[in-house]
């Protein structure tokens, strides 16, 4: 990983460096983590060739694009833009004064999926609101027809819920 700062802090545009040899790219080796950095922030762009003796043997290879100093580039919160979609979800329901949506309604909401993963996204990210304060949940009893009842805790529509249908 030295060699490869080393480079990378002496590089300039248009250098490349070899920074990985194998069948598989080692994801986790730490000079494949800090090349991954290097290419979200868009001071190096990757290449990929295989070995001219060997084509069994795959060879990951960098190229310097600039050597001004790069500001890294904060990718959003995927989980913050899914609590968002939600609460936008849960708030509308509130504000129109209906039940709560669906699991598989809120999934499609939240992740645009309807699966089973995506339904247990959604029962995370409610207790990841609940748990920031910004709704309330109360769970139907079991065996109910109904949803939980969701109220909303924190903006205009503070003190709204999802009421529930009989």
């Amino acid at each position: 990983m030295t060699a490869l700062t080393g480079w990378f802090d002496q590089a300039h545009a248009g250098d490349r460096i070899e920074y990985a040899r194998g069948i598989d790219l080692p994801r986790e080796e730490a000079g494949v983590l800090l090349v991954q950095r290097w290419i979200r922030e868009g001071a190096v762009r990757p290449f990929f060739t295989r070995d001219p003796d060997n084509a069994a043997v795959s060879v990951w290879i960098v190229e310097r694009v600039t050597t001004a100093p790069v500001q890294p580039q904060g990718q959003p919160d995927l989980a913050d833009l899914q609590m968002k979609a939600l609460l936008r979800a849960l708030t509308g329901a509130a504000v129109q004064g209906e039940a709560c949506p669906s699991r598989g309604k809120l999934a499609i909401e939240a992740t645009g999926q309807r699966s089973e993963r995506a339904k247990e996204r959604v029962r995370w990210l409610m207790k990841r609101l609940e748990a920031d304060g910004k709704i309330a949940v109360e769970p139907a009893p079991r065996g109910a027809q109904h949803g939980p009842v969701v109220t909303i805790l924190t903006g205009r529509h503070a003190g709204k819920s999802t009421r529930r249908m009989v």
